[in-house]
């Protein structure tokens, strides 16, 4: 199945077509980084806590990653550097993310916005958005996703049914 073929077919322009792409590519980059946080939370929680730590919300999960790293690891400086610094990247990324994905697309006069509803302030704000851009983003959040793997791999972060699934 050709899908750039058909974008047409259900009257759609090209831009949107395109737009439809990259958001989901940044969709899937972005779920291969929760499961990389995920791994993280169920290291440093144990099988018996995770079940319960697994229902927080993604930005709670962040968090307590960070406060269990730091628990479990406080005189290893270092790593625990490193963590944060890629989890700051991480939470940001989970801002552009849910714009990218809750947010409106508009495709007036030949240009893509992210248009953010007013909700209840009546402000409503665009965004100027290209591909380009889109493209930028979703580089960048690949170039996290192999930093998270990199870390946790060298710090030997890993769950007990991860080793029996690698090849």
């Amino acid at each position: 199945m050709n899908l750039a073929s058909n974008a047409f077919i259900i009257g759609h322009s090209r831009a949107h077509h395109d737009t439809s792409l990259l958001i989901g590519q940044m969709v899937l980059v972005f779920s291969g980084i929760e499961i990389e946080v995920g791994t993280c939370l169920e290291h440093v929680a144990g099988a018996e806590i995770f079940p319960v730590v697994d229902r927080l919300v993604f930005k709670h999960k962040i968090d307590a990653v960070l406060q269990l790293m730091a628990l479990r690891h406080a005189t290893d400086l270092r790593r625990l550097a490193e963590l944060q610094s890629l989890l700051r990247r991480v939470d940001r990324l989970r801002h552009r993310r849910n714009a990218f994905v809750h947010g409106r697309w508009d495709e007036g006069a030949g240009r893509l916005y992210l248009v953010r509803p007013a909700y209840g302030r009546g402000i409503r704000s665009e965004i100027p958005c290209t591909l380009g851009m889109m493209c930028e983003e979703i580089r960048q959040a690949n170039a996290l996703l192999l930093a998270l793997r990199t870390w946790r791999k060298r710090w030997g972060v890993s769950v007990a049914n991860e080793s029996a699934a690698s090849p």
